[in-house]
């Protein structure tokens, strides 16, 4: 199983979520790279994603597994090369099975393009916004696990997963309460957090120990064979 950290930047921030499981599908096959694939009537690509980002944002850390066998560097190169602008690898992770990091990523760090200056987030913290054609009040204090200044602009860190706070309706509150405008198209995505028992572990950190996990059942393996 390969885990690759993709980004999602550019026009491609505009591909909805549903459809990113067609366009890697379409560059699996351009690039040639061997997918397992489903059992059954309508059998398709075995690819799993990490949560799902707002439509319109961007990220430079978003993630995919995909069960199929091949040296990472070949890989990378394979998929870069077929890959539409804005949704390009840097990573490529070698893993024993799917990780589900849709169901295990807790929160995520995002940037907003605006100064810190004059922001005070405390415990308590309502959000106002139309779901369903109907006006939403929401208490997200809980949901917003840290504000700070990142070279100037703000960062916050927010829960995701089945507590997810939307970046997008976070960032039209804040402009609201502090007449700080902030686009969407703006708001970067910067890294996701898989909780274990010991903390908070970047998704990069976490997949890299399953790797050697992985590593190291194979090499017990190949001793116990040549025994």
């Amino acid at each position: 199983m390969l885990v690759i950290k993709y980004q999602k930047t550019g026009s491609a921030r505009f591909i909805s979520h549903i459809d990113i499981l067609r366009h890697f599908a379409r560059t699996l096959r351009r690039a040639q790279v061997p997918v397992e694939f489903s059992k059954g009537f309508n059998p398709h690509m075995l690819l799993y994603f990490s949560p799902p980002l707002a439509l319109g944002m961007s990220s430079v850390a978003e993630y995919a597994a995909i069960a199929a066998s091949m040296e990472k560097s070949e890989f990378l190169a394979r998929y870069n090369a077929a890959a539409p602008a804005g949704l390009w690898a840097d990573k490529v992770f070698e893993v024993a099975k799917d990780p589900k990091l849709q169901g295990i990523i807790c929160c995520a760090d995002y940037i907003l393009p605006i100064s810190p200056e004059g922001i005070k987030i405390g415990d308590k913290y309502e959000i106002t916004y139309t779901s369903k054609n109907k006006l939403v009040v929401e208490e997200v204090g809980e949901k917003i696990l840290g504000v700070w200044d990142e070279g100037g602009n703000t960062a916050v860190r927010l829960s995701s997963g089945a507590q997810n706070l939307r970046a997008d309706r976070l960032a039209a509150q804040m402009a609201r309460d502090f007449g700080k405008e902030i686009a969407l198209p703006d708001i970067v995505k910067t890294a996701q957090y898989v909780k274990r028992e010991d903390g908070l572990v970047d998704a990069d950190d976490f997949l890299s120990d399953l790797e050697r996990d992985a590593q190291m059942t194979d090499a017990i393996k190949e001793m116990q064979s040549e025994i």
